[in-house]
């Protein structure tokens, strides 16, 4: 998928609203909506040749995205070349691609993306084991992580933050968010379900995750953004559902700070605006000003 503008600056507060709406009532419909506005935005930004093979892309709502300042250029200059997927080695230095193409190569790289590491507590890895737990034809096995985060049996001690990702774009905001709410939940401002309430909650979500990946690769660690940022949001009680929202405190806020509260749904998100509301955790008193500038030196980028 080849955009003109970086992602996170494309996807709005406003939209995801939207978004997550369509992905609670008609999730099939909502997945295909977002991929619809992403490829629009591709054609509007890049003459892709079809020989490429980089449009339809695979889908947003279960992929990370690729990115790349210099990719759509070096294809149109020749510098690299688009072709099929590796089958197979043959003797020598010559290698079989899906289409039964014979290529001469000097090396391969294989480029296999990542995927989370949780070496550094061996004793405690959330991996799933056993036959018939692994997510999609990947065959990736799953994190048994309340909310992506937490084990459940050691919850009260133990968080994980290279699990969960936002596909869509988002993950800093999520980042920013994780740190507070587990810092707010293990000082006892906020309390989690019970070990068995939460492994209920990911047996579903697991469930979730292997319909996305039952024909295709799924990164395992994706969550769906609307009720995780919002239980994210409860849990560091930053706000932001509650003055952002068409609730009575939404219009309240939009009524006192009109510009800001335009920026802060139409224009483009930042972990600034998870510190400008009053909560159990302090506001920052310079996050107005963080919201505008971010607004304004992208203005650049959005055109």
């Amino acid at each position: 998928m080849s955009l003109g503008a970086p992602l996170d600056l494309l996807i709005t507060r406003q939209l995801n609203v939207a978004r997550f709406v369509l992905d609670k009532y008609a999730p099939s419909y909502g997945r295909w909506l977002l991929d619809w506005v992403s490829e629009n935005h591709s054609k509007k930004s890049f003459k892709l040749d079809p020989s490429w093979r980089l449009s339809p892309a695979p889908s947003l709502a279960s992929h990370q995205p690729t990115i790349s300042d210099t990719l759509v250029d070096s294809l149109w200059a020749g510098d690299i070349t688009s072709v099929y997927g590796l089958r197979r080695f043959i003797a020598g230095n010559k290698v079989e691609l899906d289409d039964g193409t014979i290529l001469e190569v000097d090396a391969v790289v294989l480029c296999t993306g990542y995927k989370p590491d949780f070496s550094i507590t061996p004793d405690f890895s959330p991996l799933e084991q056993g036959a018939g737990k692994e997510a999609g034809i990947n065959r990736a096995p799953l994190a048994r992580l309340y909310q992506n985060i937490f084990p459940p049996q050691y919850a009260d001690s133990l968080a994980y933050m290279n699990y969960a990702a936002i596909t869509g774009g988002g993950n800093l905001i999520g980042t920013e968010l994780m740190a507070v709410a587990i810092a707010q939940i293990w000082k006892g401002g906020f309390a989690l379900p019970s070990e068995d309430e939460m492994n209920v909650e990911i047996d579903q979500h697991h469930k979730w995750i292997r319909s996305l990946g039952t024909n295709d690769s799924v990164y395992t660690g994706i969550v769906r953004p609307g009720p995780w940022l919002a239980f994210l949001d409860r849990a560091a009680d930053s706000g932001v559902e509650k003055n952002l929202g068409y609730g009575w405190e939404g219009w309240k806020f939009w009524m006192r700070d009109r510009k800001l509260s335009g920026l802060m749904m139409r224009g483009v998100q930042t972990p600034f605006m998870y510190r400008l509301f009053e909560g159990r955790r302090k506001k920052w008193d310079g996050a107005r000003d963080a919201i505008l500038h971010s607004n304004e030196i992208t203005k650049i980028y959005r055109g």
